[in-house]
């Protein structure tokens, strides 16, 4: 590929995320299919006497559409930039109003992503650890993509079946679930903070034949409870799922 049309491209994906009509166009770009996607990541480390940043940013290779692969790959590395940036932002903001910055626990901020689902379905869970003096926070984020020709990222509700109460379904199964988990002795919260209904930007991910939801620490348990995962089993939801999407994912 010449230097021009790189170039151009380039170009393409930074307007596209500030006109979304140029993206919608036809462009055309040599496809190379390839039986799994590649995920590489690019680190990023810096050490200093008060902070410690350990990121590992994606970056996609071999998806059928190479244009949405070249859109989210900047995408990605965009929001690690900015987390980056908020996160010496809010460094600075700390040593203003603690006399004892250099005394304390040096700040840290930790991104790993993880593939752990490849295929027409792509997802990829990210853990990302910041401490802030004393404040620790753990969150994890995830990433789902149908990969076709027209790749797009996939919702929770994109799963399923037009009219499929997927939301009810999903937390009713969350709830009995959560019975097992407070005999085995974990902790749920009650009343006003009390579990009801996932959200429709619930966090989710697929691995090894199962939809995982996921809760932050915090969310739904106490915070020294961690993260909590629900795997659902893909075989259960069969006749609920879209076919494309259930036999990409069996």
């Amino acid at each position: 590929m010449s230097l021009i049309v790189k170039v151009m491209l380039c170009l393409l994906i930074v307007l596209s995320f500030n006109n979304p009509f140029i993206f919608a166009q036809q462009i055309e770009v040599v496809n190379q299919k390839m039986t799994e996607v590649q995920m590489e990541v690019h680190e990023v480390r810096e050490i200093k006497h008060n902070y410690r940043i350990d990121m590992n940013i994606p970056e996609f290779k071999g998806m059928e559409d190479t244009f949405f692969q070249m859109k989210l790959n900047y995408y990605l590395k965009k929001v690690a930039d900015e987390q980056k940036e908020k996160f010496l932002n809010d460094i600075k903001e700390l040593s203003k109003t603690n006399e004892n910055t250099k005394n304390s626990s040096p700040n840290r901020l930790t991104v790993e992503p993880v593939l752990v689902a490849n295929g027409t379905v792509v997802s990829v869970r990210t853990t990302i650890y910041k401490r802030l003096g004393d404040e620790e926070e753990e969150k994890v984020r995830t990433l789902n993509i149908l990969n076709e020709e027209k790749a797009k990222p996939l919702r929770l509700k994109d799963l399923f079946k037009k009219g499929v109460p997927y939301k009810s379904m999903i937390s009713s199964k969350i709830q009995e679930e959560m019975v097992h988990k407070k005999r085995e002795g974990m902790q749920f919260f009650e009343g006003k903070k009390e579990f009801t209904t996932i959200d429709k930007k619930q966090p989710f991910y697929i691995k090894n034949e199962k939809l995982v939801i996921v809760f932050d620490a915090g969310e739904i348990a106490p915070q020294s409870a961690g993260t909590v995962f629900f795997p659902l089993s893909i075989a259960d939801l069969k006749d609920k799922l879209k076919k494309n999407i259930y036999q990409s994912l069996m």
